[in-house]
């Protein structure tokens, strides 16, 4: 992981696509959504101005509320379950995580704990970036930002 930043996020106008998701079925529905949202923005003419995101609005032991999405630059029409979502300007706390996605969990406590000693309290949101592909690097390189808003 590298160091947790306190940084102010700019707004940023997402394609998206939102669901209750089963913990257990998250990686599985990602593929799929990814896909479909990556379909749309080819019929709609949308070009994608960034890495994929998963922004995590709440989550128990066993759902989680998650809207997967593309950044855009530009307006776009709505259509069916294709709507745009803005990721918010806030203050936050920021890191890169190294490794396998199942590993995530330690840069999420390294984040809080970090947080916590600096006397800030993390929102009940976050989000993610996937900086790079699961299907051409190996998982030890894969780097996912992590951007936890600050309350």
């Amino acid at each position: 992981m590298q160091e947790i930043e306190i940084i102010t996020t700019t707004r940023q106008l997402m394609v998206s696509i939102q669901s209750k998701v089963r913990m257990t079925d998250i990686s599985s529905y990602m593929g799929k959504a990814y896909g479909e949202l990556f379909a749309f923005t080819q019929k709609c003419g949308c070009v994608i101005a960034g890495p994929p995101v998963a922004y995590y609005a709440s989550w128990s032991d066993t759902e989680v509320d998650l809207l997967l999405g593309f950044p855009v630059n530009e307006p776009f029409h709505a259509e069916g379950m294709f709507k745009a979502f803005e990721l918010p300007s806030v203050k936050a706390a920021q890191a890169v995580h190294v490794g396998p996605y199942a590993d995530m969990v330690k840069t999420y406590s390294a984040m809080e704990q970090g947080m916590k000693e600096k006397g800030l309290t993390p929102a009940k949101y976050m989000w993610e970036e996937y900086l790079n592909d699961p299907s051409v690097v190996p998982p030890q390189e894969l780097m996912t930002r992590i951007t936890w808003p600050i309350i």
